[in-house]
């Protein structure tokens, strides 16, 4: 379709393999025997990690749990919004495997970033906007670098809640 990204694999022949070319819309040859078609989405795509909200766009995963510095347990609400880098369908196709399996390695990858940096933060600093927004700003450079070696653009990440445990949330109300 004119949204998708197409990667032939030559299954015989002195050039077998994935092709190293991504094929945009139009008419390519496609032989029963000899050619293995993938194809890839070219539209930006987002993983949200967070509570089901009922919307049909991107893909919900659930919240995301990590621990801050001083051993508080956070539940964060986010978006991450990314695409297949241009030229990269190919790669893609190599590094994660066929069809959807590159959404696991961006859901992978965006959880790693988020509990390694997030986590650098007390509880206090989950109140600070400007500290969040450091910390944002900071998984942000860390997961656009990662998904870059795996052939994905990192469009943004974006931290929507950061919940506490109720116990703790009702300390902070009293």
């Amino acid at each position: 379709g004119p949204d998708e990204i197409g990667v032939r694999t030559l299954n015989f022949g002195s050039g077998h393999g994935i092709v190293d070319h991504d094929f945009g819309p139009g008419y390519h040859r496609n032989v029963w025997m000899l050619d293995t078609w993938n194809r890839f989405p070219s539209y930006v795509q987002r993983v949200r990690f967070g509570k089901e909200t009922g919307s049909s766009i991107g893909r919900s995963v659930g919240e995301l749990q990590l621990t801050s510095a001083d051993g508080d347990r956070v539940l964060l609400t986010l978006e991450v919004v990314y695409r297949i880098a241009d030229g990269q369908a190919h790669f893609v196709l190599q590094d994660s495997g066929a069809g959807n399996q590159y959404e696991g390695v961006v859901r992978n990858l965006a959880q790693d970033a988020a509990r390694v940096l997030f986590g650098k933060l007390r509880t206090e600093g989950f109140y600070s906007e400007a500290s969040r927004e450091k910390c944002r700003q900071d998984a942000v450079a860390l997961l656009r670098d990662r998904l870059a070696q795996r052939g994905i653009e990192l469009v943004d990440l974006l931290l929507e809640t950061a919940e506490f445990d109720l116990n703790y949330e009702n300390l902070i109300k009293q």
